[in-house]
């Protein structure tokens, strides 16, 4: 009796590291302001959006960012420490990596950009330009990701006057088991360089 306990345990795990979840970002910036969201989808009815508190965090940024010494670097509670020298950013730093080193399959990828300057020739300029960066991004991400639906990318002139719209929406798709693994690496990494 207590072998088919065990069996039925062990399939259960397997089934709970192999199963796939989604989760990734959204952001749309216009007149409204930024609005950035979190999206998962762990299968079934267990998905949803988080929106994410990111205006705090410029605000905390932008009273930091710049490494010590320099201009920027003085804090708003006076301190010359730099807010990415916090204990806290250590570990957002370690998460993002194994992060990256985990993520390497893109579900979907959409971007719609609309802007307008006010002149026709700039609009023209910043539409190409936005292109170019939008395009070098998705041919970066081909490199590193494997994308099971093909990126959606598209900047539209606004000729009529002064605009800016971002949409966009990146999901990428993992496995339990790839997290752990990259977690377990990054681990052995810090530990062989001496990072404890």
């Amino acid at each position: 009796m207590n072998w088919w306990l065990a069996a039925g345990a062990a399939l259960l795990a397997a089934a709970a590291l192999l199963w796939p979840i989604r989760v990734g970002l959204r952001v749309h910036a216009g007149a409204g302001g930024l609005v950035v969201q979190a999206l998962y989808n762990l299968g079934g009815p267990l998905k949803g959006a988080l929106r994410l508190p990111v205006s705090r965090l410029l605000e905390r940024l932008a009273g930091g960012a710049g490494p010590a010494g320099q201009p920027g670097a003085q804090r708003r509670d006076g301190s010359d420490r730099s807010v990415w020298e916090e204990p806290g950013w250590t570990l957002v730093v370690g998460m993002l990596r194994i992060a990256i080193a985990s993520l390497r399959t893109v579900d979907r990828f959409e971007c719609k950009t609309r802007i307008g300057t006010g002149d026709a020739a700039s609009t023209s300029w910043c539409t190409g330009l936005l292109w170019a960066l939008g395009s070098g991004t998705i041919a970066a991400l081909s490199r590193k990701a494997t994308w099971l639906s093909p990126p959606r990318f598209g900047v539209e002139p606004d000729f009529a006057g002064v605009s800016f719209l971002l949409d966009a929406t990146c999901i990428f798709r993992f496995r339990c088991g790839e997290i752990i693994l990259a977690a377990v690496l990054y681990a052995i990494r810090r530990v062989r360089k001496g990072g404890g």
